[in-house]
């Protein structure tokens, strides 16, 4: 469960899928955990095998992520080990990505099971996401498919997901967030 699978891209939620659990490495170690986000909720797992450190984290408000993000920080001195709040790969892509694009032909439905995201225009013009009817958060979108959520409160930006496109099209056919590939299912 430790071994990343190298067919499997996570993207921006971790640094390798192993077989059931999400992989981190930090400091030449790789931590195991999994990561479970929705509006208004945050859950967080990390367990380093080597050093025997688990450290679990459950939050039920907006700014939850921001609060792992600085209880892994505040951790380290305690633990002696540096704790993966986040992929590494979430802060060479948010770097390396370049300026927010417009991205239109991402807007539509997409489902995974029975779970529909719907990707649409926000009052500003810019892609907002809702999943099965919740508030929609704005989407910042880049060039290489790529996209942040921005909570609206805070203008925070955290790792979203991918848009894919389907190989033979070059449409936008499927929707990577939170774990999770939904396929369109219209045409926008």
């Amino acid at each position: 469960m430790r071994r990343a699978e190298t067919a499997a891209d996570p993207g921006t939620l971790a640094d390798g899928w192993g077989a059931g659990l999400a992989l981190y490495q930090r400091d030449g170690r790789v931590w195991c955990g999994h990561d479970g986000n929705a509006q208004g909720t945050s859950c967080h797992l990390r367990a380093d095998p080597e050093s025997g450190v688990v450290v679990a984290f459950t939050g039920n408000a907006g700014g939850a992520t921001a609060l792992w993000r600085d209880l892994a920080e505040d951790l380290a001195p305690l633990t002696g080990v540096r704790i993966p709040a986040d992929a590494l790969a979430a802060d060479v892509l948010t770097a390396d990505r370049g300026l927010p694009v417009g991205l239109p032909d991402c807007a539509g439905t997409y489902r995974n099971g029975a779970t529909t995201y719907r990707v649409a225009p926000g009052p500003d013009g810019t892609p907002a996401l809702s999943v099965d009817g919740d508030l929609p958060l704005p989407l910042v979108c880049y060039a290489d498919l790529s996209c942040d959520l921005r909570d609206p409160a805070t203008g925070r930006v955290e790792p979203g997901g991918r848009f894919h496109r389907d190989p033979a099209t070059g449409t936008i056919d499927r929707m990577q967030i939170s774990g999770r590939t939904a396929r369109r299912a219209d045409d926008g």
